[in-house]
């Protein structure tokens, strides 16, 4: 049921956005696992690129397997020629570090990083057949379910193929109830879990921004080279450090659903061979804002504990 207003602002929440990194990457790399750890990108499919025979129409039909038949450049060699100057969907981050963002297509990419390995979506019926990223993406689902709901009932919405919204205050409740806070605040900590606040702010601004002071949306929407794994910063390390009285109890809910999103993440990083970041608040709203900070494979929460007190 609806709680009052008034009653929904005494009733913190914890909610996490749990988004797997460079999705597409990862499932191609999952079959193929020679494209671990270079620079990759994924190609939507040519519409306008015919079936390969000399004047037929249509599209190819390109199964998921084998995953060497969809790779469209490799090694500075074109193999696919009708697919090289399709639309990239996603960019490894070997690959972003290189120049290479989700705004180029193949061939603009491959002249900003030769040695960039470009591989097509699978093809079924003339259109992307995303069997295959549907298939990884509800395994993901199913391992955050299992272990986000090891402690108490949780609420999952998935967000799209690759990204979903977790209601942890029942589970991060009973943590707190039979953990000392203590104990939560450490796993917060070992896990590296950032905490946001103004060096987060002041970096994204600077990245982002143009002549005229305004952020430029590209640097948000296309990921940047920014996005790499950092260690938390001292401001971070002081806030999981702190003595217990300064603990408020909405905060120690913060860090119970903390620890039990890195126990998530790592199980899906063990089974899958994904990582995934993470951003845990008091909304999705919020959850949103911090999970897209700190990526690949790192999590963060906000340093104001007053935000638990925002109503979704």
């Amino acid at each position: 049921c609806q709680l009052p207003r008034t009653e929904m602002s005494r009733t913190p929440r914890v909610v996490a956005l749990i988004d797997m990194d460079c999705f597409y990457c990862a499932c191609e790399r999952a079959l193929d696992k020679d494209l671990v750890g270079i620079p990759l990108a994924v190609l939507q499919y040519n519409p306008f690129a015919g079936d390969g025979k000399p004047g037929a129409g249509g599209v190819a039909s390109i199964p998921p397997e084998p995953a060497s038949a969809r790779v469209v450049a490799r090694g500075g060699k074109v193999l696919i020629p009708s697919a090289v100057n399709g639309s990239i969907i996603a960019v490894s981050y070997e690959a972003r570090a290189k120049g290479v963002t989700r705004f180029f297509r193949g061939r603009e990419a491959l002249s900003v990083c030769p040695e960039l390995v470009l591989v097509v979506v699978p093809t079924a019926h003339g259109k992307s057949d995303m069997g295959l990223y549907r298939g990884y993406g509800a395994q993901t689902l199913k391992i955050i379910s299992e272990v986000c709901g090891q402690h108490g009932p949780i609420s999952i919405e998935k967000a799209s193929v690759d990204e979903m919204y977790v209601d942890l205050t029942a589970p991060a409740r009973a943590r707190l109830a039979s953990e000392s806070h203590a104990a939560l605040f450490g796993e917060g900590a070992a896990a590296g879990t950032h905490v946001a606040g103004a060096a987060e702010g002041a970096d994204e601004a600077g990245r982002g921004a143009q002549p005229t002071g305004v952020l430029a949306r590209n640097s948000f929407r296309a990921g940047h080279a920014g996005q790499i794994v950092k260690p938390m910063d001292a401001a971070s390390e002081q806030w999981w450090c702190r003595s217990p009285p300064e603990w408020p109890e909405e905060e120690a809910l913060f860090a119970a659903g903390a620890a039990i999103v890195c126990r998530a993440r790592a199980e899906v990083t063990r089974r899958l061979g994904f990582t995934c970041s993470a951003g845990i608040a008091a909304n999705k709203l919020l959850a949103k804002l911090c999970g897209g900070l700190h990526k690949p494979d790192q999590q963060t929460v906000p340093r104001d504990h007053s935000l638990l007190m925002i109503s979704a």
